[in-house]
C-alpha cells in the first residue's frame, strides 16, 4: 500500500493509534516504512526493504505477520 493512502484510511475508518505497525516484502513498501512507527519486513523480503526495516519476521509463505502478532498479543479488532 502506498503511505500516501495511510493516513485517508485511518481517518475513513475513525481510527486512533498510538503507533502505526506496518509489514512488507517489496520495494514498493519502502515509503510506508519510512513513515511507520514500527516497520517489519518478511524473511523474504527484497534486501532494500530489510536495510530500513525494524525488524525481521518470517516469510510470508509461513504466516510471519500472523504469528508475530499472535507473540505481541494483537487482538483482530485492533488490526485494520
Amino acid at each position: 500500500m502506498p503511505a500516501f493512502h495511510l493516513l485517508p484510511l485511518q481517518l475513513k475508518q475513525k481510527l486512533e493509534c498510538d503507533r502505526l505497525v506496518v509489514f512488507g516484502d517489496g520495494k514498493n513498501d519502502i515509503d510506508m516504512f519510512e513513515i511507520a512507527d514500527e516497520a517489519y519486513a518478511v524473511e523474504n523480503a527484497v534486501s532494500e526493504l530489510k536495510a530500513v526495516a525494524t525488524g525481521i519476521i518470517g516469510s510470508n509463505e509461513n504466516d510471519g505477520v500472523a504469528k508475530y502478532l499472535q507473540k505481541i498479543s494483537i487482538s483482530k479488532s485492533t488490526v485494520l
